[in-house]
């Protein structure tokens, strides 16, 4: 086995001429401390990664719920102002039915014929807007939509008021809010069909 001297132990140290043993490799404790230590930087490295990859993830998710919500409302906008809209004075009120998930009115469709729209929730999230037989509209399965009525002097109708007829014959104003998945954003609109004004 060989021995390593330092330069102390080396005869004739100090002595002008003599080499100098100064040369040592690196101890297993010290390759031991630098790998941990290497470890630990390259766990943080990819912890910063990951949050930033959900991060990212989460912000395109949230633009992609947004334009969705936003989709619907100018939908459901546009639909509801056409309400009572069949060509003439209308004979009865527009709105047949009315509720907070759903709402069945006369009006005319995006090709312009009078028919029969309705406004409801599709099985499995999101809702459907028909008019007549045909679905003109499906919104994403992550939005809710809720629907609130108005008599002519600013009064909310409660459920009870749009269980009949009459009740629905009350209608001047129709509010609507759209969620998004998990409530992150949500946004409302309104509209007061000049044909609701009988």
């Amino acid at each position: 086995m060989r021995s390593t001297r330092t330069s102390s132990d080396a005869p004739g140290a100090g002595a002008p001429g003599s080499p100098t043993v100064s040369a040592r490799g690196f101890t297993l404790i010290e390759i031991a401390i630098v790998i941990a230590v290497m470890g630990v930087l390259l766990g943080a490295v990819l912890l910063l990664f990951q949050a930033g990859s959900r991060s990212a993830d989460m912000a395109g998710g949230s633009a992609e719920a947004s334009m969705d919500a936003r989709t619907a409302l100018d939908a459901v906008e546009t639909c509801l102002q056409t309400a009572g809209s069949r060509g003439g004075a209308p004979a009865a009120h527009p709105v047949a039915e009315a509720s907070v998930g759903r709402i069945v009115f006369s009006g005319r469709s995006g090709r312009g014929d009078a028919c029969e729209i309705v406004i409801e929730p599709r099985q499995g999230g999101g809702f459907t807007i028909r008019e007549g037989q045909d679905a003109s509209f499906e919104s994403a399965a992550g939005l809710q939509l809720e629907f609130a009525y108005f008599d002519g002097t600013g009064v909310r109708l409660s459920e009870e008021d749009l269980s009949s007829a009459s009740g629905c014959d009350m209608i001047r104003r129709i509010d609507f809010r759209i969620e998004t998945a998990g409530g992150v954003e949500s946004l409302s609109g309104s509209a007061s069909p000049p044909n609701l004004s009988l």
